[in-house]
């Protein structure tokens, strides 16, 4: 089972613009592309700096569900669970990967949460912890929330293997 405990001591991810922060949490965006391997839980932040142009048109020649949306600059969005990272080349063999396929790394997303209420957070390089603002009352009831229901729907979240393969 997913340890939700683990979010806690979670580190996070910036990413350059809301769009592309809310294509991860909202599960549309299905990778991240890094030079070092993402594993495990990783709060998700959306930088203050609006998303570059290209980022605006990936994420949008491929969702509508990730307007532009300014309150989320310089906050913490969500989470994402990391299962697996693969190349470049196998990623861009995979047609649901390959629009999102950039490299050099990628590391594949099996999981998301939203946070109902955005944290603002100082975002960093790389992953970081240093200035992160947890643990937090609103962070971890939305958290539990999400766990009790996907208890419900997802078999009491059970994580057997990455879905991709």
């Amino acid at each position: 089972m997913v340890a939700w405990c683990s979010l806690a001591d979670a580190p996070a991810i910036t990413l350059h613009g809301e769009r592309l922060a809310s294509a991860i949490v909202k599960r549309v965006k299905p990778l991240e592309n890094r030079e070092f391997k993402i594993n495990g839980w990783v709060w998700i932040h959306a930088a203050k700096a609006k998303d570059h142009n290209h980022h605006a048109a990936i994420v949008g020649a491929h969702t509508t569900e990730c307007p532009e949306n300014p309150a989320l600059r310089g906050c913490i969005i969500g989470a994402a669970h990391f299962c697996k990272q693969i190349s470049v080349d196998d990623a861009a063999a995979d047609e649901r990967l390959r629009p999102w396929t950039f490299g050099p790394k990628c590391s594949l997303i099996d999981d998301a949460i939203i946070l109902d209420t955005p944290v603002p957070a100082r975002g960093r390089l790389s992953l970081w912890t240093k200035g992160l603002p947890y643990p937090s009352t609103s962070w971890e009831e939305t958290v539990r929330r999400r766990a009790v229901c996907d208890a419900v729907d997802m078999s009491a979240r059970v994580r057997t293997s990455c879905p991709w393969h």
